[in-house]
Order: C-alpha cells, then sequence, then structure tokens
C-alpha cells in the first residue's frame, strides 16, 4: 500500500506539471485571440477616418473590458477549486496517516491474538486430560476413516459387479417389482407370467447375489456414519475443552479486539475511497481550466470571435 500511495504522489505530481504547461499553452491561445482584438485596433487606427476609428476603438474596448470581467471570474472560480483541491489533498493526507496508525493497530491485535492462542495451545499440550481426549477423537477419526475408505470400495465393486444384473431388462424388470418378496403383489394372470420371466432369467439365484451386492455397501455406509458420527462427539468434546481453554486466557476478548480494529480501518478506507473519488472529480474539473474547457474560458472566447464576426475586415 506504500508503494502504490508513493507511486500516487509520483503521478500526481506528473499530472500537476502537465496542467502547468497546458494552463500555459491556453493562456497562449487566449492571448492570441486578444492579439488579434488589438490588431483588429491598431487597422482602425491607421485605415479609418478619426471619427469612425473613435467608434471602433471604443466598440474594441468595451469588449476588451468584458473580456477582462469574464477571465476575472474564472481566476476567482479557479483560485477557490485550487483551494479545493489543496484542502482535499490535506485530508487524503490526514486519513492515509489515520489509516496507517489503524493498520498498525491491526498488526499488533493479529500478532498478540496469535501469540495468546500459541500459549494456550502450548498450555494444552502439556495437559492429561487434554492429551487423553485428543487421543481419543484422532483414533475415531482414524476408525471412522477407514471405514468411510471401505464403504468407497464396496460402492465402487457393486457399481462393477452390479452393471451385468442391472443391464438385464428381465431382471431388473422383476427386482423393480420386488418379485420374490413379501412386497410382490399380483394378480394370477401376471404372477404366471412374472414367474415364466423368472425362470428364463434364473431370477432366483440372481437375486440373492445382487440382494447381497447391495446391502454390503449400505451397512457398511451406515456403519461408517455412526463411526462418523462418534468421532464428531469426540472432537466436539476436544472443542470444548478448547474453548474453556481460550476463555479462560482471554482470548475472544482479543478475537473481539482485533475484530474492532478491524472494522475500525474499513471504515477509514471507506472514507479514503470516498475522498479519492471526490479529489478526483476536482482534478478532472482542474483539467478542464488548464485545457481552457472551463465555461469561463469557453464564454470569453466566444464572445471574442463574436465581437470579431461583428463586421468583415473589409469594413
Amino acid at each position: 500500500l506504500g508503494s502504490i500511495d508513493g507511486a500516487l504522489h509520483s503521478a500526481q505530481s506528473q499530472v500537476k506539471t502537465v496542467e502547468q504547461s497546458i494552463e500555459l499553452t491556453t493562456q497562449r491561445l487566449l492571448g492570441l485571440e486578444r492579439e488579434e482584438v488589438e490588431q483588429f485596433r491598431a487597422l482602425a487606427q491607421i485605415r479609418v477616418d478619426l471619427l469612425a476609428a473613435g467608434e471602433i476603438l471604443t466598440h474594441l474596448d468595451e469588449s476588451e473590458q468584458t473580456t477582462n470581467r469574464i477571465l476575472e471570474s474564472r481566476v476567482q472560480a479557479h483560485e477557490k477549486l485550487t483551494g479545493e483541491i489543496r484542502e482535499s489533498e490535506r485530508q487524503q493526507q490526514a486519513l492515509d496517516e489515520i489509516r496507517n496508525t489503524q493498520s498498525q493497530r491491526v498488526d499488533e491485535a493479529e500478532v498478540l491474538l496469535d501469540q495468546r492462542e500459541a500459549d494456550t495451545q502450548k498450555r494444552l499440550q502439556q495437559e492429561p486430560d487434554y492429551q487423553r481426549l485428543l487421543e481419543i477423537a484422532q483414533q475415531a477419526d482414524r476408525v471412522a476413516g477407514h471405514a468411510e475408505e471401505k464403504t468407497g470400495l464396496a460402492l465402487e465393486d457393486r457399481k462393477e459387479k452390479g452393471e451385468p444384473y442391472e443391464s438385464d431388462p428381465l431382471f431388473i424388470y422383476l427386482w423393480k417389482r420386488g418379485y420374490a418378496t413379501s412386497e410382490y403383489h399380483a394378480n394370477p394372470l401376471f404372477r404366471y407370467l412374472d414367474g415364466w420371466v423368472a425362470k428364463l432369467c434364473s431370477y432366483g439365484d440372481a437375486r440373492a447375489n445382487y440382494a447381497m451386492l447391495t446391502e454390503i455397501p449400505q451397512r457398511l455406509q451406515e456403519h461408517s456414519d455412526k463411526l462418523r458420527s462418534q468421532a464428531n462427539i469426540e472432537f466436539e468434546k476436544l472443542k470444548q475443552l478448547e474453548l474453556e481453554a481460550a476463555e479462560a486466557d482471554g482470548i475472544p476478548l482479543l478475537q473481539q479486539s482485533l475484530d474492532d480494529t478491524r472494522k475500525a480501518l474499513e471504515e477509514i478506507d471507506n472514507k479514503l475511497a470516498e475522498q479519492q473519488t471526490s479529489h478526483q472529480e476536482l482534478l478532472r474539473r482542474n483539467d478542464q481550466y488548464a485545457a481552457g474547457e472551463d465555461r469561463y474560458f469557453a464564454q470569453a472566447i466566444e464572445y471574442l470571435a463574436s465581437e470579431l464576426r461583428r463586421d468583415d475586415i473589409a469594413t
């Protein structure tokens, strides 16, 4: 962030240098317009009789005075804008300093919390009750892991060995109807036809094998789920002991303090972002003055141009 801020300040300095160059160019442009008025004044003095020359000079003088009033308003408006930019830069600098201070507070809170958690964990490692619960929880986790691994292998085996049964339309038809089980219900005709189909596909033996194939993964899944639940219970006991130790060492208060400092830092960042957005708008308006695109400059140029277009040069 410090590197980015440094680059930003360097870029802003370069922008100011370019703006000054553009400002000089636009002032030169306005000078040329005013020089044209002076040339008309000289032309009137040389080419026109005294009376006519007096009328033209009076008109040109009035145009010059009006233009000067417009430009004076422009200078005042630009000075006001420049003051706003300086104030915005001052506020940004102040917010940057506040942010750096708050960022250091966040770092300090993080270090303190990490150190306290490490001390608590080190103390727990030396307590027999914690070591006993830790060993029980780890053992339960290993047992549950082995059971889940066996369940996964059984599911893969069921998928591979069950494919021939599931691809047999006659077998799968009878299986879905629950044939040869207490769930099977059919009228005498369908019962006769289903019996005939069962003989065609040797359903009796196939059903026993497929039932065993599907039942083993199911039982293993139930067993692994039970073991995992037991492991979770042991880890909850371990977690509760860790929470009690953390509360005794004041870790929750340190965590809350860290959360508060982070929230305060986030609020400062939001204010800084809003200030930077506002500052960019001020710089954009300042760019308009530097490039001669502000309304005062445009008004002065348009007024001079309209005055010069009143009569052609021959007249």
